[in-house]
């Protein structure tokens, strides 16, 4: 970690050094091989943006780790979240809250809708199987007709292209 933060072309050693550590940790826990691929490659996401903050001379495993148990909570608490509230994603405003509340809930439900519509097609049908259906990976692979790891990297790139497009409707005007 500390060559690769340093600037040496380490990643891909440290990458298939911690890749099976972190595989075997997620799957034992999540009971769900393609689960635990998801969440290796988060795990990898959130140690590419973060390394910035690793502390050279530290155990990298354990910062791995860390990442790693992260993802599996945030999967498991969303998950939970969607079972509590089927409409978790669609919640409108409720007349128990007050204006600026509907207004402000209104106001990000229309935004969504309007970035999700100026998606591309395969991607709106993405983005619609997991907002809709809750559709897991090895799901959208089979309903697409493609293989799990072409389904992983349209919901990548679906889910990448969402956060641009909501970005630009939230960014502050200059």
């Amino acid at each position: 970690m500390d060559r690769w933060i340093g600037g040496e072309k380490a990643f891909g050693e440290l990458y298939a050094q911690l890749t099976p550590r972190l595989f075997r940790y997620i799957s034992r826990r999540a009971r769900d091989s393609v689960l635990a691929e998801d969440l290796v490659q988060q795990t990898w996401m959130q140690l590419y943006v973060t390394r910035g903050r690793f502390v050279m001379g530290s155990d990298v495993l354990r910062w791995a780790y860390w990442l790693a148990r992260r993802a599996l909570i945030d999967h498991f608490r969303i998950r939970s979240e969607m079972v509590a509230d089927p409409n978790w994603f669609d919640e409108l405003a409720s007349p128990s809250r007050d204006a600026d509340e509907r207004l402000d809930s209104e106001r990000r439900v229309r935004i969504v809708d309007g970035a999700v519509s100026q998606l591309p097609k395969t991607q709106r049908i993405i983005i619609a199987l997991i907002k809709e259906q809750g559709a897991s990976t090895r799901t959208i692979a089979r309903m697409l007709g493609i293989s799990v790891n072409a389904a992983k990297l349209r919901r990548h790139r679906a889910c990448q292209a969402l956060r641009a497009a909501l970005d630009e409707h939230l960014r502050p005007a200059a």
